[in-house]
């Protein structure tokens, strides 16, 4: 006995695959992207830093994952005012910049590997 909800179900994914195949080719990225880089000077400025990085992993993790070469390229700058505050989260900045992308390597390699040697 055929499911009456196969049809319905089907033609409904066959309507909405198109719609979710463009949105994931789009980028949707806003006209300022938060860098590391960014994240650091407003650290800096006084801006809260858990705001700030917060603001960095929601690109990193989220609306520009397509693009995190870019959000890691540019150096931190140096600081107009050298103070231990700054120095910290310099360091912890640089540090989690490593850990990123030690994770998205790893990450890709397993990805790669899992592809090989599902045969």
């Amino acid at each position: 006995m055929q499911n009456k909800f196969n049809n319905r179900s089907t033609s409904f994914f066959e309507k909405v695959r198109p719609i979710y195949e463009k949105s994931r080719n789009r980028t949707n990225l806003p006209g300022k992207i938060q860098t590391m880089r960014r994240a650091f000077q407003q650290i800096c400025d006084g801006e809260d830093p858990w705001t700030a990085l917060g603001n960095f992993r929601n690109a990193w993790f989220g609306y520009a994952k397509t693009c995190r070469q870019m959000l890691v390229t540019d150096p931190l700058l140096p600081p107009q005012e050298s103070t231990e505050h700054t120095q910290r989260w310099a360091a912890f900045s640089s540090k989690k910049i490593h850990l990123l992308l030690l994770q998205n390597v790893i990450s890709s390699v397993e990805i790669a590997f899992s592809k090989t040697n599902m045969k």
